[in-house]
């Protein structure tokens, strides 16, 4: 019988079309880990934001600057990790999508939705 027992993760989700990712992004990133405890916090840069009107840098360009911002040495933190599963899914990206993907690829986890300000 197996008796090994997975810890539970608390893991901070934090979407936005990034475009471009800026401090405050950053800002709100670290703040998170530390008020919530988190062990990591995901960045889900948005496949096809559905309430955004305006065109949006290529996908796949908002993902790198993302990577950039959140691997660089002043700015990063080791427990900010990118999500790509918005930009993997076809069709408007909707955060309900993901968190129940995400679910299900790893249940039994804490997860924390973030948001910001202009989401609130």
């Amino acid at each position: 019988m197996n008796t090994a027992r997975h810890a539970v993760r608390r893991i901070g989700l934090f979407g936005g079309s990034f475009d471009p990712v800026h401090i405050a992004h950053v800002t709100l990133a670290r703040s998170a880990l530390d008020d919530l405890a988190l062990d990591e916090l995901r960045w889900i840069p948005a496949g096809q934001p559905w309430q955004k009107s305006r065109q949006l840098a290529d996908s796949q360009h908002r993902a790198r600057m993302t990577e950039l911002a959140i691997t660089d040495p002043e700015l990063g933190d080791p427990r900010f990790t990118l999500e790509t599963c918005e930009l993997e899914r076809p069709g408007p990206s909707y955060t309900i999508d993901t968190v129940l993907d995400l679910q299900q690829r790893e249940p039994g986890q804490l997860w924390f939705l973030l948001i910001g300000q202009d989401q609130y």
